[in-house]
């Protein structure tokens, strides 16, 4: 028999921003849109180098109930809002009925 604690509601995943204004390319901004998805963990070494450009890559300990925004919404030091593409990595299929990962609604234990 299976228990709520058997069932995953938060992962741990590397998350990319691809196209990442270089103005934004602080630990500071990158933790802060991070944060609307989840609880940074750690950036990458090209990350936190600006070695590779092309994205930012940051682990994120990602809330199933909250889901997998694929655009967040900031603030430059100007004050002016922008969005940012959200990658995941390999992301885990979320259940719609007990919303964890690693299972789709057909194959939900709760629901048997």
């Amino acid at each position: 028999m299976r228990t709520d604690r058997d069932l995953l509601t938060s992962l741990p995943m590397w998350v990319r921003l691809p196209g990442l204004s270089f103005k934004l390319w602080g630990n500071k901004a990158i933790s802060a849109l991070t944060s609307t998805i989840g609880v940074p963990i750690k950036m990458d070494e090209a990350t936190k180098n600006k070695s590779r450009l092309a994205f930012a890559r940051v682990l994120v300990e990602v809330n199933a109930t909250f889901g997998m925004p694929n655009i967040v919404e900031g603030m430059d030091d100007n004050g002016r809002s922008f969005t940012q593409v959200v990658e995941y990595e390999n992301p885990p299929p979320i259940c719609g009925k007990c919303v964890c990962f690693g299972h789709v609604s057909d194959e939900c234990p709760m629901a048997k």
